[in-house]
């Protein structure tokens, strides 16, 4: 796969960034008194094919650019890290300068509120067993 793309670079850089035909470099020198930018040759088929094969060298450095950033990035994800130990369990805003946390640390759960003057912990407790939130019985 690989061989093929960097054949097809090739290619495309012969075909794209080839020099001038020899017909092209007999031609006499545009005229001093006409507008400088005007066109005064006619677009060839040659013209045509140069400009194709560069849009497709272009497309394919895009592609490969893109296939070797996957590949680096899905490297990167198979790289495991350690679980996290912290994990922010629920967040609510009690008023406009208090919020409260709940936060899981390993097993231990805690209540931490925040307010403008800093942070406490009110709570610390065990994670809830099998039976799960609430329910009276």
């Amino acid at each position: 796969m690989r061989r093929r793309i960097v054949i097809f670079l090739f290619l495309a850089l012969l075909i794209g960034f080839s020099a001038p035909s020899p017909a092209a470099q007999h031609e006499p020198a545009a005229r001093a008194d006409g507008i400088p930018f005007k066109q005064t040759e006619e677009i060839t088929a040659g013209t045509y094919i140069r400009v194709g094969a560069t849009l497709l060298f272009v497309l394919a450095v895009a592609v490969v650019a893109i296939l070797v950033l996957k590949k680096v990035m899905l490297e990167r994800q198979l790289i495991k890290l350690p679980a996290a130990r912290i994990r922010l369990l629920e967040a609510r805003r009690i008023s406009s300068r208090t919020s409260l946390f709940l936060v899981a640390v390993d097993d231990t759960e805690y209540l931490v509120t925040q307010a403008g003057n800093g942070n406490s912990v009110i709570r610390h407790a065990s994670s809830p067993g099998p039976q799960g939130e609430g329910g009276a019985a």
